[in-house]
């Protein structure tokens, strides 16, 4: 059975080629921003940056063109690559069989369809964003010219605040890439990361349930693995019918495992069994001639062993989006010139790097260096 650490390094290529545009985007929208160096460049500034709308527009619709074109032609080897690799694990035969074939072909049209939308949303993120930022520091330039008792060279140290605080903002906002049902907006890494993570999971999964439905089989045993989460770690190692059937069935030495329908699981629900984000997998079972290996998750220490090692995953991948966030900042300071705050920006990148590794020299976990790079 694939693990959820697989399907996660798998996919991550692509995830990492929309996290290197959308820095590529917001440098773009930077290098815009930066401050006027005379009196006459701030009376004038609006009306400039206003203009650079249209190079704006063509500089990012070429980036995100390039960016797509990449993942896409990306896209198809990993959904291939996962699917080779579940049905040497967990499949019937090994073989891509028509039928297996076409569920790629199917994941992998869908998986396009949503990175059509990021492309789509990006674009206008991008628009929006600088829009905003243009129209903030409109604001704060007029409020400069404004104040009679202000001299060209506070008003322009206080317009280069402004556009400091104008780049913070923005470097944390990021650029859109999805906004659900519930109006939550995403940025490109964490939209992208979900969507390919469940695609490659899900491409795991029903190509062997093609395998499983070409050869008459119905009985799965749900794979395990520690920090699951909690609407999965119930189900693990446990045996369920797909066509929702109650029953018994007995493995290669003799013993009862009892099944009952999916249904009865969380399956089915965006954070359930299978479900967005899931790491599982599952492999068909024959009677008499399967061998139960996956972990029981039953005791109290266990279960609080798996929510231990849940929480450490989710802590690393924070320190590592810190790690990302301070490099960003730092490249979009120095864009836009404030050399001072790149250098702040800069030590807090050190500080999290510390963090990081200390981090996982005490839980044990790998470091994933390559996540906490910004291109």
């Amino acid at each position: 059975m694939l693990s959820k650490e697989f399907l996660d390094t798998v996919s991550y290529p692509v995830t990492q080629l929309y996290m290197a545009s959308e820095n590529r985007l917001l440098l773009t929208i930077a290098k815009r921003l930066k401050t006027a160096t005379g009196g006459f460049e701030l009376t004038k500034w609006d009306i400039k940056k206003l203009s650079d709308m249209g190079g704006l527009n063509r500089d990012a619709v070429k980036e995100i063109a390039s960016t797509s074109k990449k993942a896409k032609k990306l896209l198809g080897t990993v959904l291939h690559e996962v699917a080779k690799k579940s049905l040497s694990v967990d499949g019937v035969d090994s073989e891509e069989t028509q039928g297996v074939l076409q569920t790629i072909q199917a994941l992998q049209a869908q998986a396009e369809n949503h990175l059509n939308i990021v492309n789509t949303t990006m674009l206008a993120g991008v628009q929006n964003r600088y829009g905003e930022i243009v129209g903030r520091l409109d604001v704060e330039r007029d409020i400069i010219l404004n104040n009679a008792t202000m001299d060209l060279v506070t008003g322009q140290k206080a317009f280069q605040q402004a556009v400091g605080t104008a780049v913070k903002q923005l470097a944390d906002a990021g650029i859109n890439a999805y906004v659900d049902k519930a109006g939550r907006e995403w940025t490109p890494e964490a939209y992208v990361s979900m969507d390919l993570r469940t695609t490659s999971a899900k491409t795991a999964r029903q190509v062997v349930e093609s395998q499983g439905r070409d050869y008459g089989l119905d009985v799965i045993l749900v794979s395990s693995h520690a920090g699951a989460r909690p609407k999965c770690e119930p189900y693990q190692g446990k045996c369920y019918s797909m066509s929702g059937r109650y029953g018994t069935i007995k493995d290669a030495h003799g013993k009862e495992w009892e099944f009952e329908p999916i249904q009865n699981t969380s399956y089915g629900e965006p954070d359930g069994l299978f479900g967005i984000n899931c790491g599982h997998s599952f492999r068909y079972i024959e009677e008499g001639s399967f061998i139960n290996r996956e972990r029981q998750v039953e005791t109290e220490e266990q279960k609080a062993e798996n929510r231990k090692q849940y929480a450490q995953s989710q802590e690393q991948r924070s320190i590592e989006r810190d790690i990302r966030g301070y490099k960003r900042e730092a490249e979009l300071y120095d864009r836009c010139g404030l050399d001072e705050l790149k250098a702040k920006s800069e030590g807090k990148a050190r500080e999290a790097r510390s963090e990081y590794r200390a981090f996982c020299e005490e839980t044990g976990r790998t470091p994933r260096w390559d996540r906490t790079q910004i291109y």
